[in-house]
């Protein structure tokens, strides 16, 4: 399922900022191209509840690595641009809604940080038990 988030994150980005910016969802050793979003899943947390349902609390890192010397004026703009842009995230056809977004610029870098939870149906293998059939007689109470 993060795969999928990270993937609708992607595809939102994209959208809005097109092939002027480089969308990475893997640590880049060296050769890191500004501007460029860094996408990272931090701190995935799942509740079970009754039978197969599960809460998946989903909360993003999002960095991004302005290109100009005024990096503050440059990340505001794109800190707009992003709010617009993530508010939904399609997963497996769906809209999921972003929520709990914190921004922070330290060190010449943007960190956007926001939360895509969402409850999900976990599918058993489980081989379900057959019909039973069950006769019983009562006795004389003696």
């Amino acid at each position: 399922m993060i795969n999928k988030i990270v993937k609708g994150i992607s595809q939102a980005l994209y959208r809005e900022f097109g092939d002027d910016y480089e969308i990475y969802t893997e640590n880049v050793e060296q050769g890191l191209k500004e501007p460029c979003f860094f996408i990272q899943c931090i701190n995935p947390k799942i509740t079970r509840f009754r039978g197969n349902r599960y809460y998946r609390e989903n909360q993003f890192a999002i960095q991004y690595f302005p290109k100009s010397k005024d990096y503050r004026t440059e990340c505001f703009d794109v800190i707009d641009r992003m709010y617009t842009a993530l508010e939904f995230v399609e997963v497996d056809n769906e809209l999921v809604l972003g929520k709990g977004v914190d921004t922070n610029i330290y060190d010449g870098v943007l960190t956007f940080t926001i939360n895509y939870d969402m409850f999900v149906i976990v599918e058993n293998d489980v081989e379900k038990m057959e019909i039973l059939i069950q006769k019983g007689l009562m006795a004389n109470g003696n």
